[in-house]
Order: structure tokens, then sequence, then C-alpha cells
């Protein structure tokens, strides 16, 4: 979080056609060493900049051409893995299309080990356990994405979702509320909202009326 907070727009495309990440590689042949644009590369990879991008050329490209031997060799290793995390992703929502969600949350698992920041990943796998009745691990995963993206309502949801199904209506109502207070007019998130209140209510009188009479 610290780094995206440093560098907010790491993928900026400045008029010239340059963005942070091709300018910090650009920098070695005004003097810069190559080991101040690898961390700073390095910086801007984890704030979020695309690798693949190629206004003009890519950092790969630009890289290769001034020699810079250490920075080909982490931009190479960081283009492969985002190719693969893709495709991991792409392999993943098959498999959701088929109901195998087991299946499902391998493909997300190993696309985690490649991204461990990318909280969409946890969302979606956070699905899978939900759906293969694993709540705690379900819980985890949208904990951990929520962790990752505090700002973004979809970890409250999973949250939400995942204590509902473990019967934590008071919990549940908790984690929805917080994702409502981020985006007040979200209908969907209004109705699970509701849900769950409703289902405290009768689970308080459902334990109210079992309690035994003086």
């Amino acid at each position: 979080m610290a780094v995206q907070m440093a560098f907010p727009q790491p993928n900026k495309v400045s008029e010239e056609g340059s963005t942070p990440l091709t300018e910090a590689l650009h920098g070695t042949d005004s003097g810069v060493p190559e080991s101040t644009s690898l961390k700073c590369v390095k910086l801007l990879v984890e704030a979020g900049a695309d690798v693949n991008s190629a206004n003009r050329e890519t950092p790969l490209v630009i890289a290769k051409r001034y020699g810079l031997t250490d920075c080909v060799q982490y931009l190479s290793k960081v283009k492969h893995e985002k190719n693969t995390k893709v495709q991991l992703k792409s392999y993943a929502e098959k498999a959701i299309k088929r109901k195998d969600y087991h299946g499902a949350s391998k493909f997300y698992s190993e696309a985690i080990e490649l991204d461990p920041s990318d909280a969409a990943l946890y969302s979606n796998r956070s699905l899978c356990y939900l759906q293969m009745t694993e709540a705690d691990k379900a819980l985890h995963a949208a904990n951990t994405c929520i962790k990752l993206r505090p700002e973004w309502i979809k970890g409250y949801y999973r949250k939400g979702a995942a204590l509902m199904s473990v019967e934590d209506y008071k919990g549940a109502c908790d984690a929805f509320m917080a994702g409502l207070q981020l985006d007040p007019g979200n209908a969907e998130m209004e109705e699970v909202f509701m849900e769950a209140v409703e289902e405290m209510k009768k689970d308080h009188l459902a334990r109210k009326g079992s309690k035994p009479s003086d």
C-alpha cells in the first residue's frame, strides 16, 4: 500500500509518450547507475506498473537496447509471471463456468503464488471455497482481499457471504455495512445486507423462543 501511495499513477503516459517505468530506464542514458534504475523499476512494478505496455517500445526492449543486464533479467521474469498469471486466471474462469470450483481454486492458488498482492485473486478464491462449503477458507481469503484492497467493496461482500454460510448473521451485517459505507448506492450490497438483517432477526426470535419459561 505504501508503494502504491508513493506512485499513485505508475502507468501515466507523458506528452512525449513515456511512462515512469520507461523514464527509469532512460535515465541510465544520462548517467544514472543501473542499480538505481533497477530499484526504481522494482518499486514501480510493485506499485502496478505494466511491464507489457508499449506506447513506443516496451520497457524490456529499452532495457535490452541500453544493455541493462539486471533490468532485462528482472523485467523478463516479471513479464513471464504476469503472462502466466493471466493464463491461470483464464483456466480458473473456465473451470468456474463448468462449476469445477475445486479446480478453479487450484488455479487461483497458483496465480496467487505468482502475485500475492492481487486482491481479485483472493476474492475469486473465496467464492470457490464458499461453493465448496469451506467457509473458514472462504473467510480467510476474503479477509486477505480486504487487507490488500480495503477500498474495494467486493472483499466485504465475500466476507459477508462466508459469514452467512456459518449463520454468523451479526458478523455478516457488519461486513455488508462496511461495504455499503464505501458505496452507499450499491443495490446488490443493500439487498444482501437486508437479507442478513432479516436472518439475524429470525435467529434472535428462535433463540428467544427456545429459552425455558420461568
